[in-house]
């Protein structure tokens, strides 16, 4: 299990954070670390402790912390990556194929499809932790755990080489003086997939750096124009951040002012601050409904 405990009054705090069996315990005194472990080891006689202060590596991620800010990467998690699949070797500058993939494409055998789907797994792990830029292209290999077929290795092999060439990829949490202003972009890719189903694309991030959310995932129904896939992938990330915000607020961290969201779409920015009802947006409209209530908050 994992879940977050804060305990604090004004600007002292001391957060506990546990996944699993991992626990990271967060304070601005050393005195309440220290307090924090005698408890815990009490109750577990077993507990091992990291040496040092600073945390630097916890769930296979890895942190390194310098004055202008802290760095959250899987370094050493992408390379043990690329080293359990040694026959993939090439390399590539994007992960995802500009060309779509041969259809109709021949099933793996049950060992091939094995190796396939520990490869997505392995690379769905690193996509969750630290690496945005293959939420897309893992997504869609993923789409092929069921019944996969040479193109869909084919789609992992281009994902690995990719990996090789950014295997120390990873993201930036610039040092600020106080909490910056949330800020989201949303995007939809209009029946991209084989069944025509639509893909939501989602990054949140404070201020100009520090993307601490994303995912890209299919649409549960089936949109009939390009706006209206927009819309649908607005109000799922409307959603998101909602919940991110309230989870930041119970554990007093406070951000100011609205989340500002970057959506491309014209006509679904109209609907959206426009109260338009037509045969067109009438099907959706209890979706609509939801999203032009958080544009007015």
């Amino acid at each position: 299990r994992d879940s977050v405990a804060s305990r604090g009054l004004g600007d002292v705090y001391k957060r506990q954070a546990t996944y699993v069996d991992d626990i990271s315990v967060f304070a601005q005194r050393s005195a309440d670390v220290e307090e924090a472990y005698t408890s815990l080891h009490a109750a577990f006689d077993k507990l091992t402790r990291q040496d040092g202060d600073e945390l630097t590596q916890i769930i296979g991620m890895q942190l390194s912390r310098s004055s202008s800010g802290v760095r959250v990467h899987q370094t050493a998690y992408a390379q043990r990556i690329l080293d359990t699949f040694p026959d993939v070797t090439g390399s590539f500058a994007t992960p995802t194929r500009s060309e779509p993939p041969p259809t109709p494409s021949p099933l793996l055998s049950d060992v091939q499809a094995g190796q396939f789907r520990k490869a997505v797994g392995m690379l769905l792990y690193l996509v969750n932790l630290s690496r945005p830029d293959l939420a897309y292209a893992t997504r869609a290999a993923a789409q092929g755990m069921a019944r996969p077929t040479a193109a869909d290795w084919q789609q992992v092999e281009r994902i690995l080489g990719y990996l090789r060439t950014t295997v120390d990829y990873g993201l930036f949490y610039p040092a600020m003086p106080g909490i910056p202003n949330m800020r989201a972009y949303v995007d939809a890719d209009f029946a991209g997939e084989v069944d025509r189903k639509s893909i939501s694309g989602m990054l949140g991030a404070f201020g100009q750096q520090g993307a601490f959310m994303w995912k890209s995932t299919k649409q549960h129904l089936t949109a009939k124009s390009s706006t209206e896939a927009e819309l649908i992938a607005l109000a799922d990330n409307c959603s998101s951040i909602i919940v991110a915000r309230r989870a930041l607020g119970e554990l007093g961290i406070i951000v100011p002012g609205p989340t500002v969201i970057y959506e491309d779409n014209t006509a679904a920015i109209t609907i959206l601050r426009d109260i338009v009802y037509s045969g067109r947006t009438k099907h959706i409209d209890v979706r609509l409904q939801y999203e032009r209530d958080q544009v007015r908050r």
